[in-house]
């Protein structure tokens, strides 16, 4: 039997880029790029030893993003004296940065990176366990609490129907009733 690769598309491929890129973009600082992928190396590690080698890391990568990815962002306004968010649909790119920046925002303490609780989010996502799963569902609650004020806000659009005129010899007997009254 032949071994089946399922994850082979095109558009996967550009998400787990896009991750991976952005992943290592975020750990740049003060352009020293050479120690962000070492860093990134280092995850790698952790991970393939976490995980027992069960699975290949890009695999653990790709599914820990996809899981992990929010549909929705929410943009706030303002009714009367309160603020309310309303839920929006986000393009991949976006889903793919919202997903990272708050896995960093996790695993920071003091403006650190802790590696530990990195490679630990990252496993616990792949499982669809975890702070990150837990936060997507969150945001998906909250944006079918909101899911109304999109209906107030964006209003489908409703077909005008069109009246139906009577010849031009009925209208002017309508119009002929009308003023002998």
């Amino acid at each position: 039997m032949k071994k089946r690769d399922f994850v082979d598309s095109d558009t996967f491929n550009g998400i787990y880029f896009l991750y991976i890129s952005t992943l290592v973009g975020k750990f740049t600082k003060k352009g020293k790029k050479f120690k962000a992928i070492k860093y990134f190396k280092r995850l790698k590690e952790n991970i393939k030893l976490n995980t027992n080698k069960k699975r290949k890391v890009s695999f653990v990568f790709l599914l820990s993003v996809l899981n992990s990815m929010p549909k929705v962002s929410f943009k706030e306004i303002r009714l009367g004296s309160q603020k309310k968010d309303i839920p929006k649909p986000i393009s991949e790119e976006k889903q793919v940065l919202v997903s990272i920046e708050t896995l960093l925002k996790i695993c920071r303490r003091n403006k650190k990176l802790e590696f530990d609780k990195l490679t630990e989010c990252i496993i616990s996502s792949y499982k669809n366990k975890g702070i990150l799963i837990k936060n997507k569902r969150l945001k998906y609650r909250k944006a079918i609490i909101n899911k109304m004020l999109l209906n107030m806000f964006n209003p489908k659009k409703q077909t005008l129907k069109k009246k139906k005129y009577a010849s031009e010899k009925i209208n002017y007997e309508i119009y002929k009733n009308k003023a002998s009254l």
